[in-house]
């Protein structure tokens, strides 16, 4: 899955997403500016640690 992120300066940016076991993975592979985060969910659902 993609999704798109938009801030209030007009950068732009496509970020990739997985969700595998209670993991989300969010990662893009931009040469020069690659940016990736890989956090766990707690057992209530309410949080994500990285």
């Amino acid at each position: 899955m993609s999704k798109a992120y938009n801030d209030s300066r007009g950068v732009s940016r496509a970020y990739r997403m997985s969700l595998d076991q209670g993991t989300l993975r969010m990662w893009r592979p931009e040469p020069g500016f690659s940016q990736r985060f890989s956090g766990s969910f707690s057992s209530d659902g309410n949080r994500i640690t990285p």
